[in-house]
């Protein structure tokens, strides 16, 4: 019998470090539509993220309500979940959402730290449009008006949730793009 137990041991003690390899080769995910560089700008990194064998029983026990969330035996929390975190903390719609390793080091992200197991939400707010002074209701639908009215902007943040807890660590905004200049004449 301890025989056996001892096979079972070290199966699992080499299916985790085979897992934890092949974990640290992969390459570090990306955000579709926040480019790497602009992550960096606000001193946000991200790694392949790292989670033990069970954390799929975990997940489907947590589905099935026997436990309270994946994230009590350090498996992360479910997309959804950190999704509704991410929107409790920072109202918008979540463009997209991807889990990593997250390794903050800019102001504003001090809560997030080295290498943490986090979700990282993309929250985009509705386009709004800054009208050009003197261009208001009810003169606001003129020709020179819609000349001098700047772009629609949006507003871009990045909501760090942690994967374990559930719970928005960080809201970050993103640089705005540069607005270019309005055409000579326009105004």
């Amino acid at each position: 019998m301890a025989a056996l137990c001892a096979t079972g041991v070290l199966a699992v003690g080499f299916a985790v470090v085979i897992e934890r390899t092949v974990a640290a080769q992969q390459p570090a995910p990306t955000l579709r539509t926040v480019p790497s560089g602009t992550l960096a700008g606000v001193g946000i990194t991200l790694a392949a993220a790292d989670q033990p064998p069970y954390c799929g029983a975990t997940r489907l026990a947590a589905a099935q309500g026997w436990t309270d969330s994946a994230g009590s035996a350090g498996c992360a929390v479910d997309r959804a979940e950190a999704v509704d975190a991410a929107q409790s903390a920072l109202p918008g719609s979540a463009t997209e959402a991807l889990l990593a390793q997250v390794t903050a080091s800019g102001s504003g992200a001090g809560a997030v730290g080295h290498a943490r197991l986090a979700w990282v939400v993309v929250i985009h707010s509705s386009p709004f449009v800054l009208p050009a002074a003197g261009c208001v209701p009810p003169d606001s639908t003129g020709q020179l008006c819609a000349s001098r009215r700047l772009p629609l902007l949006s507003h871009q943040e990045v909501v760090i949730v942690d994967g374990t807890s559930g719970r928005a660590l960080a809201a970050l905004q993103l640089p705005t793009p540069a607005v270019p200049a309005a055409p000579a004449g326009a105004g």
